[in-house]
């Protein structure tokens, strides 16, 4: 008795100092709102917000691209300073780079507030397309510039940046694909270490397996300076769609490799990694598609330490579906062994239904129909597209399904302690819609229950305008654990 009494009062006095941790609750979510400036920008013509990233809570940049005065397809920035949504800009630099009138953003990421880095792609001459990359700094915007190098490996007149990750201000890794002169697509990466952009390289080993003249990076996740990991897809020697993955350690990229076994369960030759999300080096998953005999199929990969684990089908989507096809849309882990995957299967009477599976402890559970939405997709049409991830167990997704009136919406549904909750339209956003319909095409959140998300509305004149939402919740403060007297110690 004695040692267990001991062992009380040292717990006891260990806390007096010390507060419980408060589960995570469920936010509230705004009514989508146009992005603020966007509208003076494009002089009431097209616009489009295609990604976001929040590095804290209230504290995010976006951006997409817009139709100016002109007729000029052009690239914006926006971002939110303590909750409040600046007005868009165009970004500086830009529109003397793209010479021939038709830019986008396509990726950003920030690593902390008002530090990030974005990449897309602008037009540097008639039918000739170049990729363009731009940092803000401590909130301020730099001048555009052309991927470094990009320019002698590209050999033909496309190019494309598809992904954009900062482990850490000025340090970033971008990447996509480039044609020659015989029309075949090669990947590319490029790094940004303190702030300075290093020149474009090709990822080393995938033109050993790109027999079939094309391949393509999907997602780049970086968690530290020079630690990254990527995923895409190439066409083999028989013409076959094929999965890779790849792994920078230290700033030096290891050689592409196939993802383990998923070559064998593709029989059918259409794989592709679509997403790719690490918790910590050599600590990722990757998530895609592959084909079997008769139907797609949803799958993920796991890497720890550094070594992939063999490709396997979530668990319980061919019951979901009945054997009809699915694919993951979206990844995210938030330490290794925890994840939510999110997608799309076809369900009954052949509808496209959207689904969500998580990974706990390396395991991964049976996928389900995200709750709610079957009520909400009456047209049945719907994806999940995108999952954001703050802590094992607390994520959000969203994505759109076709509802009443053949108008396409968008939803969001939240996972708050390893429980879903049930899909919800965006608020907000029907009321806007006066047009064909509404696609969330970014959502990014910081903690649990805090996010932002932005996409896209049709107008009653059928112009598409970009649109941002948030949701927060307020952090309570932990409950104190009171004080307790000190028991001397029994000593008889």
């Amino acid at each position: 008795m004695r040692r267990a009494l001991i062992g009380f009062v040292s717990a006891v006095l260990l806390l007096g100092g010390f507060t419980a941790v408060a589960s995570a609750t469920a936010g509230q979510w705004s009514d989508a709102v146009p992005v603020p400036g966007i509208q003076t920008l494009t002089g009431g013509d097209d616009s489009s917000l295609s990604a976001i990233s929040c590095p804290t809570d209230g504290n995010c940049s976006g951006g997409g691209s817009y139709v100016d005065v002109n007729g000029n397809e052009q690239a914006f920035v926006v971002s939110q300073v303590d909750g409040i949504w600046g007005p868009a800009s165009a970004i500086p630099g830009l529109e003397i780079l793209n010479v021939g009138n038709s830019a986008s953003l396509a990726s950003i990421s920030c690593a902390d507030a008002g530090n990030c880095s974005a990449g897309g792609i602008y037009d540097d001459g008639p039918n000739s397309r170049q990729a363009f990359l731009v940092s803000q700094v401590d909130g301020v915007w730099a001048p555009a510039i052309a991927v470094p190098g990009l320019e002698i490996l590209r050999t033909g007149n496309d190019v494309d940046l598809e992904s954009i990750s900062c482990a850490g201000a000025g340090n970033c890794t971008a990447g996509g694909n480039f044609n020659d002169t015989n029309d075949l697509y090669e990947s590319y990466v490029v790094s940004q270490v303190d702030g300075i952009w290093g020149p474009a390289a090709l990822v080393p080993g995938l033109a050993a397996l790109n027999l079939g003249g094309f391949d393509d990076i999907k997602q780049i996740s970086c968690t530290g300076n020079g630690y990254c990991t990527l995923g895409g897809i190439y066409v083999d020697g028989n013409g076959d769609d094929q999965a890779f993955v790849a792994s920078q350690v230290a700033g030096v990229w290891a050689t592409a490799t196939l993802v383990p076994d998923l070559e064998q369960l593709n029989v059918d030759g259409q794989a592709a990694i679509l997403s790719v999300s690490c918790a910590s080096p050599g600590n990722c998953s990757a998530a895609g598609r592959f084909q079997t005999s008769n139907h797609q199929q949803g799958f993920a990969a796991t890497q720890v330490g550094g070594l992939w684990a063999p490709a396997a089908a979530i668990p319980g989507l061919n019951e979901l579906s009945g054997d009809r096809s699915s694919r993951v849309e979206s990844i995210s882990c938030t330490s290794p062994g925890n994840c939510v995957a999110g997608g799309t299967y076809i369900g009954d009477g052949d509808r496209d239904q959207g689904f969500v599976a998580s990974q706990v402890g390396g395991i991964w559970g049976s996928a389900m129909a995200v709750p709610g939405l079957t009520e909400l997709n009456t047209l049945g049409d719907a994806s999940v597209d995108i999952v954001s991830c703050t802590s094992p167990g607390n994520c959000t997704a969203g994505g759109t399904y076709g509802g009443d009136g053949w108008s396409y919406q968008s939803f969001v549904v939240a996972q708050i302690d390893g429980v879903w909750g049930t899909a919800i339209p965006l608020p907000g956003l029907s009321a806007l819609t006066t047009g064909t319909g509404a696609s969330l095409r970014a959502l990014d959140c910081s903690s649990d229950g805090n996010c932002s998300a932005g996409g896209i509305f049709y107008d009653a004149d059928d112009f598409s305008i970009a649109f941002v939402a948030d949701i927060s919740t307020p952090h309570p403060s932990p409950t104190p654990v009171p004080d307790l007297p000190i028991v001397p110690a029994f000593t008889g």
